[in-house]
Formats: structure tokens, C-alpha cells, sequence
């Protein structure tokens, strides 16, 4: 069973303290799923993390995904030149 993660409203330098815990711990844990439904900010800091783990996650044979990113998170994505694909293949 794939266990979600909800992300933070922001993903910004406030929250990937915490968050990286929260990902460190579920890193061997296969498939690492994301809910992006609640995302209005998405900061090159939270960027940086979601695509470390996915680069983490991948050398140990899984995978990343991250479901009902927000159209806001996703335009914000953009505007730094990054997909949603992007972000989870970690490239």
C-alpha cells in the first residue's frame, strides 16, 4: 500500500524543515506519493527537496508521484522552467 503525504499549503523555506523529516522517514518505503491539491506556493526551497527525494527515492529503485498538483503550484513550476515530470524524476 502507497501511503500519501500531503503537502503544505507553502513549500517554502518555513516549511521544508519539517518536511524533509517527514520524507527522510518514508524514503525506502517503494512508492512516495504526494497530495499537491492544497499547494498555493511552491518556492525553489521546496523544489529543491521534492526533487532530492525523487532523486533518492529512484536510486533505491522507486518512485515518486505527486497527485492533483495545484494549477497555481504547477504555474509556478513554469515560471522556474520545471514540469510536474520534472519534479518527479528529479531533473
Amino acid at each position: 500500500m502507497v501511503e500519501t503525504l500531503t503537502l503544505p499549503p507553502r513549500l517554502d523555506a518555513s516549511t521544508v524543515n519539517g518536511l524533509s523529516r517527514e520524507i527522510t522517514s518514508r524514503l525506502d518505503t517503494g512508492t512516495l506519493r504526494f497530495d499537491g491539491s492544497g499547494v498555493t506556493h511552491m518556492g525553489a526551497l521546496g523544489v529543491q527537496l521534492i526533487m532530492s527525494a525523487a532523486r533518492s527515492v529512484r536510486a533505491n529503485g522507486g518512485q515518486i508521484e505527486i497527485t492533483d498538483l495545484s494549477d497555481r503550484a504547477e504555474r509556478q513550476l513554469s515560471y522556474m522552467g520545471i514540469t510536474p515530470e520534472n519534479l518527479v524524476e528529479g531533473a
